[in-house]
């Protein structure tokens, strides 16, 4: 009648009691998805994004394994894959990626991302995480949230959209 009578087996076995999985997408060959362990306002939060793939027969995903982790004290909350690139959006703002496996002169896809600096920098950090991405062309657009409520010189807490040209 419908009734979930057992789950698949897990993929990995992840060792951080606390974590939590917050967001997917898929990229080139990649699923990507991304999670934390800890706590929210703690400088010791650990949070990574993951990759996988399906196995040869098609059937199944492989395990996980770690494409970039972040700082430490940085969450990822949302991901986006746009052209060759991931977008990560995190508690800090938003940070673009390079899939490396595409400009890898050996021609090995690895699925691992480098990451790039975070956008605004350091100086105008977020205190509200980046939660949703789309795009139109070479632009991206993403959801700021409470941005003018940290150290930039605004007198009124602004909510909208943020938005990047890809082409620089």
């Amino acid at each position: 009648s419908g009734a979930i009578t057992s789950w698949p087996t897990a993929l990995i076995t992840q060792p951080e009691a606390t974590w939590t999985w917050t967001c997917a997408t898929g990229g080139n060959g990649w699923i990507y998805v991304g999670g934390f362990a800890g706590s929210l306002a703690s400088k010791a939060t650990v949070s990574s994004i993951y990759k996988t793939q399906f196995a040869s027969d098609g059937t199944t995903l492989n395990a996980p394994t770690v494409a970039t982790p972040l700082p430490p004290g940085e969450v990822v909350y949302s991901l986006f894959a746009f052209v060759n690139y991931i977008l990560v959006g995190t508690s800090l703002g938003v940070r673009f990626t390079q899939t490396l496996g595409l400009i890898d002169p050996s021609g090995q896809d690895t699925g691992l991302l480098k990451i790039g600096p975070i956008i605004p920098n350091l100086q105008e950090a977020a205190t509200k995480p980046v939660k949703c991405f789309t795009a139109n062309q070479r632009f991206v657009y993403f959801g700021w949230s409470n941005y003018s409520a940290s150290p930039v010189k605004a007198t009124t807490t602004c909510t909208g959209l943020g938005w990047m040209d890809i082409s620089t």
